[in-house]
């Protein structure tokens, strides 16, 4: 959907995964804290200022995340150099990145401020070490900010598809990313999914291989959080139902695997750990370790010895009764 700041649905920009917000001269004070709502709860938003952006709204905008400021606008040519395929917007998109790769040129660019604890995460570098597109990791969500309008005039990263087309699925997924692909039995307590019904009245449920439950829930915003706590007891996949519908969510659990670790220590790390308290049997021979553990829990076993004397006496006073004169 293309809108004016005017046309604005602030009650439906939860349905949206990525806002993007361009050509914008001032952002007034409730478009600014519907937007840090938005993001704050799972939203992401991509922010493109325009070349006549009134820096004192966007300073206002901006610094209530926090994110980096814009300072004064040079109209200089400036070619990014770097790409930050190790972030998760543009790692695994491209196969080979040789000299065939194209990256965004600008003909005009803001400035961004350096403050210190803003967690910036720069995507896009200009040759000359400046941020061209940076990243904000904002509550739930995350805020994206480019250095340059994305007028085509001005930035050619629109005209480039092969950066901007897979950089804005990923953005629109960026909030999710997080998620894992399966939790634990027992150690993931709190499930989080997209709130898809405006009605706090209706009642989530979890059904899985065994069993169905309603988790304790609540709503915050475009969210919804489901604890689980203990109600789990089978490893498997658990559909999230609501009234008729089961198709909003899955959620896999698997069993905890810490019970199955296998790392032990050596004899002379248990003998040190446990002293005089525990007898330490070492041996490579697993046929000797049933008779020493006999050893140890019934002592030195002597009918053995007796029952062999006892052969070899007779067998002498056989010998001696048959050949002695």
């Amino acid at each position: 959907d293309f809108l004016t700041a005017q046309n604005i649905d602030y009650g439906r920009l939860g349905e949206y995964d990525l806002l993007i917000l361009s050509g914008l001269a001032q952002v007034s004070s409730g478009l600014s804290n519907e937007l840090k709502q938005y993001v704050s709860q799972g939203g992401n938003l991509l922010v493109f200022p325009p070349d006549n952006a009134d820096l004192a709204s966007y300073r206002n905008f901006l610094s209530g995340f926090p994110a980096n400021e814009l300072t004064a606008y040079a109209e200089t040519e400036r070619r990014v150099g770097t790409i930050n395929t190790q972030e998760f917007v543009f790692r695994d998109v491209f196969e080979n990145r040789g000299a065939n790769l194209r990256l965004p040129v600008t003909q005009a660019n803001y400035g961004l401020t350096r403050y210190g604890g803003r967690s910036e995460e720069t995507l896009l570098t200009y040759r000359d070490g400046s941020t061209a597109l940076a990243k904000y990791n904002i509550g739930q969500g995350n805020l994206y900010l480019s250095a340059a309008p994305l007028d085509a005039a001005v930035n050619n990263l629109s005209q480039n598809a092969e950066i901007f087309i897979p950089m804005l699925y990923k953005m629109a997924i960026s909030a999710g990313a997080s998620r894992p692909v399966a939790y634990t039995i027992g150690r993931d307590a709190v499930l989080t999914t997209e709130r898809l019904v405006n009605s706090t009245d209706l009642v989530y449920k979890l059904t899985g291989p065994d069993n169905e439950f309603i988790p304790e829930q609540r709503v915050v915003g475009s969210r919804v959080f489901l604890s689980v706590g203990t109600d789990i007891p089978t490893a498997g996949f658990y559909d999230l139902v609501l009234e008729d519908r089961t198709d909003l969510d899955v959620f896999a659990f698997n069993y905890d695997r810490l019970e199955s670790d296998l790392s032990y220590l050596d004899p002379e790390e248990l003998s040190e750990r446990f002293g005089a308290r525990v007898g330490v049997i070492d041996t490579d021979n697993d046929a000797a370790i049933t008779s020493r553990i006999e050893e140890r829990s019934q002592g030195t076993v002597l009918w053995r010895w007796c029952l062999a004397f006892a052969l070899l006496f007779l067998g002498a006073e056989s010998l001696l009764l048959r050949f002695w004169k």
